[in-house]
């Protein structure tokens, strides 16, 4: 299967991706990031690679790290299909990053601590090689199909990692304390991961509800977030956190080096 069909994930990742877009936008500009690292890459469901597609229209530069040679290649493809530059490095091992100390102004990563043998370690990693801010977004165990994968046995091993003080804590411990915290990717359905193809196989919408952002970024779907966005009345509803925290699929937080300048919304 080749990266564009790979790329048709569905309605639910492609809104994810758009709601983790706007979330790096705002840390963007708040901090005033100009260089920027995902490690690992791995954690989002769908096309791995693309989280951070829409930082070089921000002015960033990109560095994305992995450790399986496969998913970056994968990668460089996508970024190159959609005439977009990144430097692409492989690590042996998902830790320690190969990188000097505070080489970026943000380190990131989205669902991607609880794939890891030592999320703990990761953690200070990303503190060490950031010189101002590091962002953690992660499954919110809150939401109710989140516990009843865990009951079901279907979460990874360090799902204990979905856990919003524990990272707050990691961070903390880190040198980079809380600045930021709060729940993103709030659709109105489940948090499902399912493309039409897969349910309807052969169906008349098959061909037409295809929701890629790899299409997006090409510039063959320029209506694509125009259509997602419309879907976000709940994220960009008035209504109460601890509703909103109730439905979520995903929670973030933001640390900001403790030494460094505060820099206000």
């Amino acid at each position: 299967m080749g990266i564009l069909e790979r790329s048709d994930v569905g309605l639910g990742v492609v809104y994810e991706q758009f709601m983790l877009n706007r979330l790096l936008e705002r840390t963007v500009k708040r901090f005033c990031i100009k260089n920027a690292v995902e490690a690992p890459i791995f954690g989002m469901a769908g096309l791995t690679g693309i989280n951070s597609m829409a930082l070089p229209g921000l002015g960033v530069e990109v560095t994305l790290v992995d450790s399986d040679r496969g998913r970056l290649e994968d990668a460089e493809t996508a970024w190159s299909m959609a005439g977009k530059k990144a430097r692409f490095v492989l690590s042996e091992t998902p830790e320690p990053l190969p990188f000097a100390d505070s080489e970026f102004g943000l380190a990131y990563n989205f669902a991607a601590l609880w794939h890891l043998e030592d999320p703990g370690r990761m953690v200070r990693e990303m503190a060490r090689v950031s010189s101002d801010a590091v962002l953690i977004c992660m499954p919110n165990p809150w939401n109710p199909l989140f516990q009843l994968r865990k009951l079901a046995g279907r979460l990874p091993a360090n799902h204990g990692w979905a856990d919003m003080k524990r990272v707050e804590a990691a961070l903390s411990d880190a040198g980079f304390p809380r600045v930021e915290a709060g729940v993103l990717d709030i659709p109105p359905w489940p948090d499902t991961v399912v493309a039409l193809k897969d349910i309807l196989p052969g169906s008349k919408k098959e061909k037409t509800w295809r929701w890629s952002m790899l299409d997006y970024y090409c510039g063959k779907a320029p209506l694509l977030k125009e259509n997602v966005l419309g879907y976000s009345f709940i994220e960009d509803s008035p209504l109460p956190p601890g509703i909103k925290s109730f439905w979520a699929h995903h929670f973030y937080i933001i640390g900001r080096e403790k030494n460094a300048a505060f820099t206000g919304r």
